[in-house]
């Protein structure tokens, strides 16, 4: 005969769910034996921790329907397999049914709802938990610790702050996560100066002797400065790392290289990569193709070139980023047949071209007078249905808006097309080169098309101020071609 101990404790030490479901379904099967809220407790948990919080849920309503009353441990093991689930909206409303039975949730359950709200990014739901029930029981640290960051990536640091002064207030210690945590939040709001300030405070102990900043949190204040375009700063916290004895990782290095490429100052990004060699602190691909895209953009071509030199030599494969970057510098400085070349061993190597890499490549080869091999290129490796790559609307516009400077306004119609099939929206002037172009060879119907194409978009095409003929003795036909004319010698002017 099977006891409610018995079962208890069989359930307790099963770890396959599918198991537990035979044992508890063969113990409901014995004579005079009926299920509490024990026996439940026992088999939701084994559910729960085999990965199985929907059929908790499940079995939980079972559980109802047969009139057995969950405790609060009851619900407090459905709603720890929800939160595994991220079912966040069923958590929400299992804990308003645990309150409507005037049960109060433990600490440990409303730990866990704030931190599964915000691992969830429901950082208001999460804060507004927190307030409900504050008074009602109080928050561990890392639950503060979770709260605190989540507000701070959702850009609320007064409110993490408000909740940072609650969590001293409550007697809870933060921890160097706390504090990362407003670092963070400091710097992602831009307050550099109060980010600043909280970490020399960091290094000074002033916030406990627990408190040593690690690489996160210099890393984070390097970052913000780099972004808040205060280079000199990032540098001086740089030097504050290494004298605290923190090495800098490639992340730091890398966030450098990319302030400074960002500012222009080329000169000193390669003196810092050195330095980050000096140090034994191995590129990576992110290293190299930072340092290769600030080059390129400068046109210093030959530089960005023997980085990429280098990364080979060192074993570093490119990634589509790093070619991408290369290949639109050489496009910038008109070298398009190596920008070919590097496609072509960018494809050989087994890293297929994005949609900006072929663009620019195609815009390179437009620019120089080389249309049909353009054409020929975008057809090739974009145009078919079966391609890998399928085209943007940046790439029919580059390949629209030279065709209609060379004239070939049917063609380049054709392009329209299959952009307007693709449901892609070009730029205003894409839509009035298009149109002025085909009133030019008077293919009317077509300009009509153009215009309703543009008007769903929201795009106005009517002609302001439109010039008269500069002969008015010419026939009209004439006349209105001299018009057209100088309608699209203006609007080429304005592409």
């Amino acid at each position: 005969m099977a006891t409610e101990d018995d079962v208890i404790h069989v359930l307790e030490n099963i770890k396959s769910p599918k198991l537990a479901s035979r044992v508890f379904k063969w113990a409901a099967r014995q004579e005079d034996f009926q299920h509490t809220v024990f026996t439940y407790n026992a088999y939701l948990n084994a559910l729960v921790k085999g990965g199985h919080g929907s059929k908790a849920r499940k079995i939980f309503d079972d559980m109802l329907y047969k009139e057995c009353l969950p405790n609060i441990y009851t619900y407090g093991i459905v709603l720890r397999g929800l939160c595994d689930d991220a079912k966040t909206d069923a958590a929400l409303e299992l804990l308003q049914d645990m309150e409507s039975k005037m049960l109060t949730p433990t600490t440990f359950i409303v730990n866990m709802l704030v931190s599964c709200l915000c691992k969830n990014g429901k950082v208001d739901a999460a804060y507004e938990l927190y307030k409900r029930l504050s008074d009602e029981c109080s928050l561990d640290r890392i639950s503060y610790n979770m709260l605190t960051y989540g507000l701070c990536k959702a850009d609320q640091i007064d409110r993490a702050l408000a909740v940072f002064g609650e969590m001293e207030e409550n007697a809870v210690v933060p921890s160097l996560l706390t504090y990362n945590g407003l670092l963070y939040g400091y710097c992602r709001a831009g307050r550099m100066e109060q980010a600043m300030t909280l970490l020399e405070e960091m290094i000074e102990g002033k916030k406990g002797s627990d408190v040593v900043p690690d690489m996160y949190s210099y890393n984070t204040v390097i970052s913000g400065f780099c972004k808040a375009r205060q280079l000199p700063t990032a540098r001086y916290v740089l030097r504050r790392m290494i004298k605290s004895g923190c090495s800098p990782n490639v992340v730091t290095f890398n966030t450098l290289l990319d302030g400074l490429c960002l500012t222009g100052k080329l000169d000193e990004a390669n003196a810092m990569f050195e330095y980050m060699v000096e140090r034994n602190c191995e590129p990576t691909a992110v290293t190299y193709t930072v340092l290769i895209t600030g080059h390129a953009r400068a046109l210093r071509i030959d530089k960005a070139n023997d980085y990429f030199v280098d990364m080979l030599r060192r074993g570093v494969e490119p990634n589509v980023y790093t070619y991408t970057a290369l290949i639109g510098g050489l496009c910038d400085a008109n070298k398009v047949e190596d920008a070919l070349e590097i496609l072509k061993r960018m494809s050989s190597t087994g890293r297929e071209p994005n949609v900006v890499t072929y663009t620019r490549v195609i815009g390179a080869l437009c620019k120089g007078g080389q249309i049909e091999r353009a054409t020929k290129l975008f057809n090739d490796a974009m145009g078919s249905r079966t391609a890998k790559c399928k085209p943007d609307s940046y790439a029919y516009s580059t390949i629209v808006y030279w065709l209609c400077r060379q004239s070939k306004f049917l063609e380049a119609y054709e392009y329209f097309l299959r952009m307007v099939e693709s449901k892609l929206v070009a730029k205003p002037h894409i839509y009035k080169a298009m149109a002025d172009g085909l009133e030019l060879v008077q293919e009317t119907e077509k300009v009509e098309r153009v215009c309703l194409e543009a008007s769903a978009h929201g795009i106005e095409l009517q002609q302001k101020d439109a010039p008269q003929p500069l002969n008015p003795h010419l026939p009209r036909r004439k006349a209105r071609k001299e018009v057209f004319l100088h309608k699209w010698e203006i609007t080429k002017r304005a592409m």
